[in-house]
């Protein structure tokens, strides 16, 4: 588990309708030396997350005017990265498992037993790091592909021109080469969800690039 000096610049959210949760939990994770913000209006979330950097979110399913996952949509569309662990009712375990579908990393039970949650907490920080490590991940990761994508480019392209009579090679020509290597190098060491957020878009976009790219799943 993690000591306070290593938790001092690891942020979370926590979304919740519930103030009595929210000041239990957010007190709790505090204690272990996590920056907690707390939101208890859902249909705010996004604007706060164009805005700051959020290294996990903890989401509560059920709340008025939005539920947790029309919520977690819009988050899969913009803001991929960002590992989400559904909180949820005894009675909530079918919506939990949509969640996944939709790229929650997890779900714990209500009521929460602390010990637990911050246990969730702890390893999924440790697993998908924090938003600045992400970012830097993903330029240095977007730096390593282009390399790739340069040195077959052409060779993809000038076969595509040289044999466009022929079905199926003509669409290379205005292909995504970035996101085309980037799936096949992955896909085999990789989940959809994880496969996703690698390239920081939904799961159904990742199902309609292969589609057009004509790469089948693994």
């Amino acid at each position: 588990m993690r000591d306070k000096d290593t938790n001092k610049e690891r942020s979370i959210l926590m979304v919740d309708d519930d103030p009595l949760l929210l000041e239990v939990v957010s007190e709790e994770l505090a204690d272990r030396g996590y920056q907690v913000v707390t939101i208890n209006r859902p249909e705010t979330v996004m604007e706060y997350l164009d805005s700051a950097l959020v290294d996990l979110m903890l989401l509560d399913l059920k709340m008025p005017l939005m539920d947790g996952i029309t919520l977690l949509k819009e988050i899969e569309k913009q803001h991929a990265e960002l590992p989400v662990i559904i909180l949820t009712g005894h009675g909530d375990v079918g919506s939990a498992s949509e969640s996944m579908r939709h790229g929650a990393i997890g779900y714990l039970q209500k009521p929460i037993l602390m010990e637990k949650l911050v246990a969730e907490v702890d390893e999924a920080i440790s697993k998908y790091g924090t938003a600045n490590e992400r970012q830097n991940q993903k330029l240095s990761e977007h730096g390593r592909d282009t390399d790739v994508i340069q040195q077959l480019k052409g060779i993809l392209c000038g076969h595509s021109a040289a044999n466009q009579g022929e079905q199926g090679l003509l669409p290379l020509m205005g292909v995504d080469e970035y996101h085309r290597q980037v799936i096949l190098q992955h896909q085999h060491s990789m989940t959809e969800t994880e496969l996703a957020r690698r390239l920081c878009f939904s799961r159904d976009k990742l199902w309609r690039i292969r589609k057009r790219l004509g790469i089948p799943r693994k």
